[in-house]
């Protein structure tokens, strides 16, 4: 599977994808990823830490996290946080006059216009019976983009192009996605990415916030849950189906990075989740 990242919108008319997801601190989103369309992260309370190319920034309530086209991403709560995300199909930048793969926004941006029309653009999407509710969305939602235009251009950072060890990583992260089930090495990995071993470590962690084999086994176990509840084997079956050497070990890497045992997680779902929680 590559983490590159396409998305599919409901309605034609409104080319965007919201979600609006709750994190409890310490369930982070663990599969780093990007996708050509613009993603705004508006956090409602909480507070999280989103790392894109790697730039950190630490976003509260009431402001926004801008990822920019194909930026390697991923978010991190610090508090337990509420976010709306709202990834804006290019296509809808391009019939109004700008290419998101041409221009840079600011990562962190505190504009109480903004957060005023995310306000309207959240109460609009929930409530289909809103009159007027397509245009109205597609109006708001390009005023957005017209005062981060107007007022959150990063003239700092290059505003097209990728550079050399970016797509070094993005390689090596594709080749995990692809070949988790197998027992991969740092070294192996490395050279895909084509970088030594060292400087792969180096920057690998940089750009994902995880080392290597934490990055490994936490996409695993991110696999591992859908495949527990497929019932298509014992435990031990799933453990050794994604590469681990043992199922102690599995159930030990899961507790890890899951916070309970597989046969827990397996209870926990069917007795119905509370919540759930989806990739940004």
């Amino acid at each position: 599977m590559s983490i590159y990242e396409t998305h599919t919108v409901k309605e034609g008319r409104l080319p965007f994808v919201f979600h609006d997801l709750s994190y409890k601190r310490g369930q982070d989103n663990v599969r780093s990823n990007w996708h050509e369309n613009l993603e705004l992260l508006y956090i409602i309370s909480g507070v999280a830490q989103v790392t894109s190319n790697e730039k950190k920034v630490t976003v509260s309530a009431g402001e926004l996290a801008v990822i920019n086209a194909n930026h390697i991403h991923f978010l991190q709560t610090v508090k337990d946080v509420r976010v709306i995300v709202l990834i804006v199909d290019r296509s809808f930048c391009l019939a109004n006059h700008f290419d998101t793969d041409t221009v840079c926004f600011k990562p962190h941006v505190c504009d109480c216009d903004i957060g005023t029309l995310f306000t309207h653009i959240i109460e609009e999407y929930k409530d289909e019976n809103t009159p007027y509710r397509i245009p109205l969305l597609r109006a708001r939602i390009l005023m957005v983009l017209a005062l981060l235009l107007s007022r959150h251009i990063d003239t700092d950072r290059a505003t097209s192009g990728t550079s050399h060890h970016i797509s070094s990583i993005k390689l090596a992260l594709g080749y995990i996605h692809a070949e988790y089930t197998r027992a991969l090495t740092l070294d192996e990995v490395a050279a895909v990415a084509g970088l030594s071993k060292y400087y792969f470590t180096r920057e690998f962690s940089k750009v994902t916030g995880m080392s290597f084999i934490t990055y490994l086994n936490a996409f695993r176990c991110e696999k591992a849950k859908s495949l527990l509840l497929e019932k298509k084997g014992s435990i031990e079956n799933v453990a050794y189906a994604l590469g681990f050497s043992s199922a102690s070990y599995f159930n030990r890497i899961f507790k890890r990075f899951v916070g309970m045992r597989p046969s827990d997680y397996i209870a926990e779902q069917l007795r119905g989740p509370e919540a759930t929680y989806t990739v940004v």
